[in-house]
């Protein structure tokens, strides 16, 4: 079970490893075009956010601020394409409105 996982990719790489993930969150109320439009408003003011702090960050895994945001859109497209299959299926995403 994952709570507030928003939309990252774990349950998606975790379901691929074979693994049976339910992640629960109030944005998983919304469809996947939905999802996505909003990161791609966002993600631009949160990596100048970034950018303008970089010494408030661990840069051991996302080397930059430009490589947070290159590994931040591969996972969206990763989590939009599970998510939108989740769905249809009924499983692996709920909402705070309908819980498993």
């Amino acid at each position: 079970m994952g709570v507030g996982d928003g939309p990252a990719s774990f349950n998606a790489e975790a379901t691929k490893l074979g693994g049976k993930v339910t992640s629960l969150d109030p944005v998983y109320q919304f469809n996947g075009a939905e999802i996505l439009k909003r990161f791609n408003q966002t993600v631009d003011s949160i990596i100048d956010q970034v950018k303008a702090s970089p010494d408030d960050w661990v840069w051991s895994y996302h080397r930059s601020p430009d490589n947070l945001r290159t590994n931040r859109v591969n996972a969206i497209h990763k989590f939009i394409d599970d998510y939108d299959r989740g769905k249809q299926a009924g499983q692996q995403y709920c909402s705070v409105k309908d819980p498993p």
